[in-house]
């Protein structure tokens, strides 16, 4: 797993960790992913252990969304996802 990945997985764990401490049982994440090509179907490898790491804590993905769009100097996508506990 590259470095950036990594930074950004415990990043949302620990989101998720300090919504669980607050109390919460609604969670809203946004996850940005740059785009290699918008064209081909396949895994979205920068999301997929961030979503992860938040489930690990006893977070269940609900719902989500997705949109493309220009972020800074690329292609990016939002995934926003609703998890429940």
């Amino acid at each position: 797993m590259a470095l950036a990945d990594k930074s950004t997985r415990d990043d949302a764990e620990e989101q998720a960790r300090q919504a669980i401490e607050r109390g919460a049982h609604v969670l809203v994440y946004k996850f940005i992913d740059p785009i290699t090509d918008s064209f081909v179907t396949a895994p979205m490898l920068g999301i997929s252990p961030q979503i992860e790491a938040v489930e690990a804590l006893g977070w269940q993905l609900d719902r989500f969304s997705a949109v493309e769009g220009k972020v800074g100097d690329g292609e990016h996508i939002a995934v926003i996802c609703l998890f429940r506990r």
